[in-house]
């Protein structure tokens, strides 16, 4: 059985779209759990008699996407997992089978994903564009090694919208389960499989950009930081150049930022945490003091 969790805040029109495609899905058992914190009682209303098969779970505090992650992973029981974001959707009725049929096949496997297509939206949702989105990796590849080159030389899957996971080589206890956190998690206890197949739409929105680069909170950024240090203690002996990975996690969550307006005061927050965690990695510190450099440079200039 297929557990698919969806955590979602005030779309409803979007989750309906995507609930339905998740019902589509072929040859396969489900339970879906809906996780929200929105506070209108109509679109709690609107869920349940649409889909009355849903578990609706009703936070009565904001929460963030990892937070609702971990209520679901508490409450579902199937042996393997898809925790899509509430906006993206399912576009091959049968990607569920085809994934759990080579996990089944493959024991070693701890996830199975495919390829999508973005979809550009202005902010109405009116499509401006679409175009296929492929990762140039595929077949099974080895999750140490792809551990080791994560978002460097391999790159990661696009959001979770296109990945089943096995529920083993997930983590509730994960600081932040962030969708890279959740991959690199399930990258240490297997293997990965990249279908050539496009199985998802993944919605891009033209004029706010990407969403998380442009509204992480500094403590996002931190416990995810903090979630790639403890990979980095994990891995310290298993993959050869664990200084290297290192220098790569930080330096792509660092990049966080770089969409974000007005983030200085937090680049020197993130930059200063860096400088006390550089785990022996001559390369983080040389990208630490360019950045250093940049943002005190860009304070000069805004002084004068």
């Amino acid at each position: 059985m297929v557990s698919v969790i969806i955590p979602t805040h005030n779309r409803a029109d979007l989750l309906f779209y995507e609930l339905e495609r998740v019902y589509r899905q072929k040859n396969i058992d489900i339970e879906v759990v809906v996780v929200n914190d929105v506070e209108d009682d109509n679109e709690t209303d609107c869920i349940k008699e649409k889909f009355p098969e849903v578990t609706y779970i009703k936070s009565n505090s904001i929460q963030g996407p990892s937070d609702k992650h971990k209520k679901g992973l508490s409450i579902t029981t199937g042996e393997y997992v898809y925790m899509p974001d509430d906006d993206d959707y399912l576009i091959d009725d049968y990607f569920f089978e085809k994934a759990v049929k080579k996990l089944e096949e493959d024991r070693r496997l701890s996830f199975v994903s495919g390829n999508v297509n973005l979809l550009y939206e202005n902010d109405n949702h009116e499509a401006l564009g679409v175009q296929a989105h492929r990762l140039s990796i595929s077949g099974r590849i080895e999750g140490l090694k792809y551990l080791q080159e994560f978002q460097h030389d391999y790159p990661k899957p696009v959001s979770t919208i296109s990945t089943v996971f096995r529920r083993s080589s997930l983590d509730c206890n994960m600081i932040e389960m962030s969708d890279s956190s959740m991959y690199m998690n399930a990258l240490l206890y297997g293997d990965a499989f990249i279908m050539d197949d496009i199985v998802a739409v993944y919605r891009i929105r033209q004029k706010s950009g990407n969403s998380l680069s442009s509204s992480a909170t500094l403590l996002f950024i931190i416990n995810v930081l903090k979630q790639k240090e403890n990979l980095f203690y994990q891995v310290i002996n298993r993959i050869p150049r664990p200084k290297d990975f290192w220098c790569y996690q930080y330096i792509n969550t660092y990049a966080l930022l770089s969409q974000k307006p007005k983030s200085e005061k937090e680049k020197k927050h993130i930059l200063k945490w860096g400088f006390k965690h550089t785990h022996g990695s001559l390369r983080l510190l040389f990208f630490l003091f360019r950045q250093t450099s940049y943002v005190f440079i860009k304070d000069i200039l805004l002084l004068k």
